[in-house]
């Protein structure tokens, strides 16, 4: 999910269904890892709206989300409820949609598809 699709029970995300990807609105999550660096005052009232409906881990982030990705998956007993990424190429997105039933994305991303 990316922060300006999040609102204050919900956020959009795409979900396979179908053989097609459609965006979906879901309940947010009881825990939310948050991967993103905020700059913007937008954004760090998104995460503080996120933090209401979510306990918000890792809120004040330093590493970007692959490094973060990098530094959990070490850790064995974390690695299998950590959810794959992947920096963002045409080619990993057609090989995710084939692979997996739900996708997030950020908003940067999808302004380049």
């Amino acid at each position: 999910m990316s922060l300006d699709r999040i609102g204050r029970r919900s956020a959009s995300g795409f979900t396979y269904r179908n053989k097609s990807y459609k965006l979906e609105r879901r309940p947010i999550l009881v825990v939310t890892h948050n991967r993103v660096i905020t700059f913007s005052s937008k954004e760090i009232g998104k995460l503080k709206q996120l933090s209401k409906a979510s306990f918000l881990f890792n809120r004040q982030n330093r590493y970007d989300k692959i490094k973060m990705y990098k530094l959990i998956y070490q850790n064995p007993t974390q690695r299998a409820n950590l959810p794959v990424s992947m920096p963002f190429t045409q080619e990993q997105l057609q090989s995710a949609m084939k692979y997996y039933s739900s996708l997030y994305t950020n908003s940067t991303m999808e302004k380049g598809l």
